[in-house]
């Protein structure tokens, strides 16, 4: 008699939350019981790890029919935390963009950029049984003007939420062109990206090393909306994430199971800090939901009582979701005393008074990211991503006391390993493979940051600072240098093309000056663009290349010597280790996408041929700047 109740919307409340609460939680218990831990117990008995994730789009993940209707109970049997990224819901600036235009053309922009990454982040840190460990299938169905510019932004988006497995689709072995989800990496040698592709991947490698074996250092919680979602009246915890991401205030998202199954989870509510399983937090925000479970309402209380702040966004439940009415009101009557109810607007000074976020940005800015990642060999990392459209320039405030807790610290630490003296902090490269240093004063880190770049900082205990010269390379020359003026270019720049099959055959040379327009000159090429000129270096002379923009993979050759792959601007080579004195020859090749010499064929599965907008070669301008020695 009370089945109608799942989608009738016109009886008793607190019944209605009650029955739907109980349809969700024995559905997906029994898909955590039957589908999940069932075939994950059967992997690990084969010794192979089961991996995958749900439909999350849109916030599906606390659905049925499109979903399984939990996303930490749909993935609990899995070894690795799942998400999908595909067909375009993760972009540069898609923060803010969502809508409704029919099937299929349904967006939610906070979801894709301040949630979906934190859930996989966030089960993978607090499941025992994920050990850390996160996977995201990545780069699929974006159509064939995905090149290695936007697949970097979308690494990096992901590695600073807290990623550390990826899955790269697709390697199609059909006939090229295979219509189904392009772009495909090597399409059967036509991409000429996939060596530029192979760069990214060892980039991406090195960084998921950083961020795997240790935990993920959140001081908030955000309560996962599902329960929220089946019972009542309710806002996604997108907002709350928004609110928390633009201001540096790092998160996981918690499900109301952690109060309920306490054991499994690890959870315990200390003195001014709740923990579950490795992670710590000394905060939890709630953003509205109209029914929360009983166990919940119950935690509220000792988190109150043990000094850990409970923020209700904008107002309080109004019931208990699995449980009579009878038992609702003391639960109720507690949860108000001891939590407190904030406007969202209100959130980062609230915590910042309560001086719950770990870092602070000068000047500040919302479209920086970070994350910090501690290991039990006593090195700590922080990863800042500029996902804007200017470059940031300002500082940053770290924590005072950077050790690790006292359960990370293997038997030989010492405790004055947090002094300069006995530490070394310094600067990863992660794209180069270089350890620089790091420019750090009085607790202030000051921080360059251009757009679709990362930067990486590592501080280590373990390493004496005296010992560890010689792992820190110099800053490149480009660097913290005084410019004394550009060197000029001795000839006119020639232009070759070849396609990704005929590489590295160029022909069709002409004489071009810069920035090229080969894409509005030759609208449906696609391929290799290669740029020649000389110019002369004196002896003992410094020099280093500016390229401002191009499109989108970029090789530089100095006197047939590779100085490497870079794959966002501004690129900047140092031309020291194949510098002559007298005449040099430089060489500049630029790899496109596919997609004008593929624009009549559908860029996914769900969108209709679209006109090309990929742009081709050097689009910058291209300088040589001569530095002081």
């Amino acid at each position: 008699m009370l089945l109608p109740l799942l989608w009738e919307n016109n009886a008793d409340k607190n019944l209605t939350a009650r029955v739907r609460y109980l349809y969700m939680d024995s559905v997906t218990k029994l898909v955590k019981k039957d589908f999940s831990v069932q075939i994950g117990t059967w992997c690990r008995e084969h010794g192979v790890q089961y991996i995958g994730h749900l439909i999350e789009d849109n916030n599906h993940h606390s659905r049925t029919g499109s979903s399984l209707g939990h996303y930490f109970r749909g993935l609990a049997g899995q070894d690795m935390a799942g998400i999908d990224d595909i067909g375009g819901q993760v972009y540069p600036q898609g923060e803010e963009d969502s809508y409704n235009r029919g099937m299929f053309e349904v967006r939610n922009g906070e979801f894709y950029h301040y949630v979906m990454g934190k859930l996989a982040g966030s089960a993978a840190a607090i499941e025992p049984l994920k050990r850390g460990n996160s996977m995201c299938e990545i780069f699929g169905n974006y159509g064939w003007k995905e090149g290695v510019r936007l697949e970097k932004y979308l690494a990096d988006h992901f590695l600073v939420r807290g990623i550390n497995h990826f899955v790269p689709h697709a390697f199609s072995p059909k006939e090229f062109p295979d219509p189904d989800c392009p772009p495909h990496f090597y399409a059967h040698g036509h991409n000429p990206q996939y060596r530029h592709f192979g760069a990214l991947m060892a980039y991406m490698n090195r960084v998921c090393e950083l961020l795997s074996g240790g935990r993920h250092i959140a001081p908030v919680a955000v309560m996962y909306t599902g329960e929220g979602d089946w019972t009542g009246k309710y806002m996604n915890c997108d907002q709350a994430c928004h609110v928390l991401a633009d201001h540096q205030i790092e998160y996981d998202i918690l499900p109301q199971d952690v109060f309920s199954e306490r054991q499994a989870y690890g959870t315990q509510i200390r003195e001014g800090m709740l923990k579950v399983n490795t992670q710590e937090y000394r905060a939890v925000i709630v953003p509205y939901m109209q029914f929360v479970t009983g166990s919940f309402a119950q935690a509220v209380m000792e988190l109150g009582e043990k000094g850990i702040g409970v923020y209700f966004i904008h107002d309080y439940p109004d019931g208990i979701c699995d449980g009579p009415v009878s038992e609702s009101e003391p639960l109720l009557s507690g949860l108000k005393e001891n939590g407190s109810t904030i406007n969202l607007e209100d959130l980062p000074e609230i915590l910042r008074g309560n001086h719950i976020p770990e870092i602070s940005l000068e000047p500040a800015n919302d479209r920086i990211r970070y994350i910090h990642y501690a290991h039990s060999d006593q090195t700590e990392i922080w990863m800042f991503v500029n996902e804007g459209t200017t470059t940031y320039e300002g500082r940053v405030r770290l924590p005072e006391a950077v050790c690790l807790r006292e359960e990370d610290k293997n038997p030989e630490w010492i405790e004055s390993s947090c002094s300069s003296s006995s530490s070394t902090f310094y600067r990863y490269d992660a794209w180069a493979n270089l350890c620089l240093p790091a420019e750090e004063e009085n607790g202030y880190l000051n921080l360059t940051l251009e757009p679709l770049k990362s930067c990486i900082y590592v501080m280590d205990y373990s390493v004496n600072s005296s010992d560890s010269a010689a792992k820190i390379r110099p800053l490149p020359i480009y660097e913290g240098k005084t410019d004394r003026g550009k060197v000029p270019f001795t000839g006119i720049w020639r232009r070759g093309l070849c396609t990704g099959l005929e590489y590295p055959i160029f022909s069709a040379f002409k004489e071009v000056a810069l920035p090229d327009h080969l894409a509005e000159e030759l609208p449906e090429f696609s391929g290799f663009a290669r740029y020649e000129n000389t110019f002369n270096a004196g002896e003992g002379e410094r020099i280093y290349l500016k390229i401002a923009d191009a499109h989108e993979g970029v090789e530089v050759f100095l006197n047939e010597i590779s100085l490497g792959i870079q794959i966002v601007p501004v690129f900047l080579y140092d031309l020291s280790p194949a510098l002559r004195t007298g005449e040099n020859k430089l060489r500049i090749e630029v790899a496109t996408t596919l997609e004008r010499e593929l624009a009549k064929i559908p860029p996914n599965m769900f969108a209709p041929p679209q006109p090309a907008t990929s742009l081709s070669g050097i689009t910058g301008t291209v300088e040589l700047w001569r530095v002081e020695n």
